[in-house]
């Protein structure tokens, strides 16, 4: 299972199993985040207490990779339809950790800079996306697809509280600290399947980006291409149909046409079960 996906199965699962795989690919989002943001947060306090004390200059120039990473990390999770998604972010755990070790001694702390901003691109990219895109199969959409920013906020106010008690740990606690920190990530992914860009035991599942699920679910059931277009728009947002039928330069009329149509060849019955049914999740109506 890789936890940014929505996963539509090829045969059928049930209800419940949708629903919990949902479920538990949004808090293990939510875990990694947290944990990651950890390791982020033990590092910014062992570097603001160097910069204070004149040892390292966080305003140089290695900060600007910060925008290159983000721009390599938007094309590497695009590569496969995010299929790489959480190698590349356990490898951003790794790089956090190894920052840290670089801190012991003055000779590394431009190289550790360049690592740390390089790789904060990766993490910014991955709580934003991961839950943007797992939320629509989440039974609180609108809560989860924000919940990134509000995981890596609980971290932060952690870390924080506790500036005092790391700013005085020994090296050695801290590389401890921040290799713990690395296998729970670790064992998260790997207990859950996460870290295989094969399938293992979900071979039998399709991954597919939001464009490719939509061309999937209307070619399996041979909709229109207009019909199509009306699948995307009621899928997509919340607006009502007449607000839909403005925007398409149809009446509300003919897109409930459209929409009966789409409910026949679907074996739906209400704009919901049809949304459902495009994620994958089967429903009553």
């Amino acid at each position: 299972m890789r936890i940014t996906d929505v996963f539509i199965s090829r045969n059928g699962d049930s209800d419940n199993t949708h629903e919990k795989s949902s479920d538990r690919s949004l808090w293990i989002i939510a875990a990694t985040v947290f944990v990651v943001a950890l390791m982020i947060g033990v590092y910014d306090g062992m570097a603001a207490e160097l910069s204070a004390a004149q040892k390292m200059n966080l305003a140089g120039r290695p900060r600007l990779l910060l925008g290159l990473g983000t721009l390599a990390a938007g094309y590497l999770f695009d590569v496969g339809h995010r299929q790489y998604l959480n190698i590349l972010i356990l490898c951003s755990a790794i790089v956090n950790t190894v920052n840290v070790l670089l801190l012991s001694t003055a000779h590394t702390y431009v190289l550790s800079q360049v690592l740390m901003y390089s790789s904060m691109g990766f993490f910014v990219l991955y709580l934003m996306v991961s839950f943007i895109e797992a939320a629509p199969g989440s039974p609180e959409p609108a809560i989860w697809a924000g919940a990134g920013r509000i995981s890596y906020l609980v971290a932060m106010a952690v870390t924080t509280s506790l500036t005092g008690l790391l700013n005085g740990a020994p090296t050695v606690v801290l590389d401890i600290i921040m290799m713990v920190l690395l296998l729970v990530i670790f064992l998260m992914f790997a207990m859950n399947g996460m870290l295989s860009v094969s399938g293992g035991e979900h071979e039998s599942q399709l991954v597919l980006s939001p464009e490719d699920r939509i061309n999937s679910f209307a070619e399996k059931y041979q909709l229109t291409l207009r019909e199509k277009e009306v699948l995307t728009a009621v899928s997509t947002n919340e607006k009502t149909l007449a607000a839909i039928a403005s925007e398409m330069g149809i009446s509300e009329r003919v897109l409930q046409r459209h929409l009966s149509s789409i409910y026949k060849k679907t074996g739906t019955q209400t704009r919901n079960g049809l949304t459902l049914a495009l994620h994958g999740i089967k429903s009553g109506s």
